[in-house]
Parts: C-alpha cells; sequence; structure tokens
C-alpha cells in the first residue's frame, strides 16, 4: 500500500518539476512557427531578459533612461499615490496598468518608480511582434527605448493567425513573471493602442485577453 502512494507520487512530482523548469521555453512546435528573422528577435530578447543581462539592462533603466526622461518631462508631471508601490511587498510581482496616449507611457512612469522608490525593480512590457521582432530596426528600438524589456512578444495580426499559436509561450511567460520574481513589474494598455483623442481623459474600450 505505501509502496503504491510512492508510485502515484513520484510522477506528479516529476512533472511539477518540468512545469517550472521549462515554463519559460516555447516548445518546438511553437518556435517553428516563427521566421528567421523572428526566431532570432525572439532568442535575442529571450536572452536580454535573464540573469546577468537583465541585471545590466535594469541598471540602465534606472540610472541611464530614467535620468533623460526625467530631463525631458520634470515640469510635466504630478505624482500622486506612490505611498501604495512602497507599501506592497517587493517579493511579489505587480501589474503595472496605463492608458496609452503616447509610446512613452510606461516609460514615464516607470522612471517614476525607479527615482522615487526604493522598490527594486524589472520591467517587461509584453508587446505586438509586429516590427519589434521582425526586423533589425524593431530590435534596436527594443533596445534603444526600452533596454530590451518589450518583452514577450505576441501575434495579433490577422494575416499571422497560425503564428498566434506561440502567444500560449508568451502566455505562460507572463503567467509565470506576475505569480513569482523578486521586483517583477509587468505593464501593459488595457486599450490596445494608442489613444489619438484630444481628450487626455477619454478611454478607449478595453480590448480583450492582455489588450
Amino acid at each position: 500500500m505505501n509502496d503504491t502512494k510512492t508510485l502515484d507520487k513520484k510522477p506528479a512530482q516529476d512533472l511539477n518539476q518540468n512545469n517550472s523548469k521549462n515554463t519559460l521555453v516555447p516548445t518546438k512546435e511553437e518556435l517553428a512557427l516563427l521566421n528567421v528573422t523572428e526566431k532570432i528577435g525572439f532568442k535575442l530578447a529571450n536572452r536580454m531578459n535573464q540573469g546577468a543581462w537583465k541585471r545590466l539592462w535594469t541598471f540602465c533603466q534606472r540610472y541611464i533612461g530614467s535620468l533623460w526622461i526625467y530631463l525631458a518631462t520634470y515640469n510635466l508631471i504630478n505624482v500622486f499615490g506612490l505611498e501604495n508601490i512602497e507599501n506592497t511587498s517587493s517579493e511579489k510581482p505587480l501589474l503595472l496598468v496605463a492608458n496609452h496616449r503616447s509610446f512613452f507611457d510606461m516609460y514615464t512612469v516607470s522612471s517614476v518608480l525607479f527615482r522615487r522608490t526604493k522598490r527594486p525593480i524589472k520591467l517587461f512590457f509584453p508587446v505586438r511582434a509586429k516590427f519589434f521582432y521582425d526586423s533589425p530596426l524593431g530590435w534596436f528600438v527594443n533596445f534603444v527605448m526600452g533596454w530590451f524589456s518589450m518583452f514577450p512578444p505576441f501575434f495579433r495580426e490577422e494575416r499571422e493567425v497560425k503564428k498566434r499559436e506561440f502567444d500560449k509561450y508568451s502566455l505562460r511567460c507572463l503567467i509565470q513573471l506576475s505569480s513569482e520574481g523578486r521586483g517583477h513589474i509587468i505593464g501593459f494598455h488595457p486599450e490596445g493602442k494608442r489613444n489619438l483623442n484630444d481628450n487626455p481623459h477619454h478611454l478607449l474600450p478595453a480590448q480583450p485577453g492582455i489588450g
């Protein structure tokens, strides 16, 4: 009877270990859906968001990126509610949700967090794969604007329906990033696209999924 219980538990333990180990790795079938340029773009960004590379880019975000954003916006910003961030546990991830008025919304908000809070921060901004992952120029923009923090990619173009299977990996990645990781902050725009309305307080309808 005891032997039976031991045998029943072991496969479950192995399965949990495998799931934990492979969560951030796309399957061969998922990766095969991408073209050569997209594969290179993904592998580059994936590597840059792990280990020592991620720590390096986070250092650059804190001391270089946040400085130039501050110099460009210091007289345009009013900050409220930072105590709510300070009162959260740095051991648990945060979701950073913002309306989408420009290409720099998340960078402006995150620069304030870098400069005005003591919280450890590792940024992840899920982004559409088009442009940012399908061309060298997109890779460069990801580096210059976000220090590779525009990750993971999502394929949402109608002509790329098959590639949406890759989004299953990106969703697994987001679930893990949102569930564990000291200092993780995951930012996204529920509107799903830039809001060009003249009224800054007008919001577009929220999009299904991750926006």
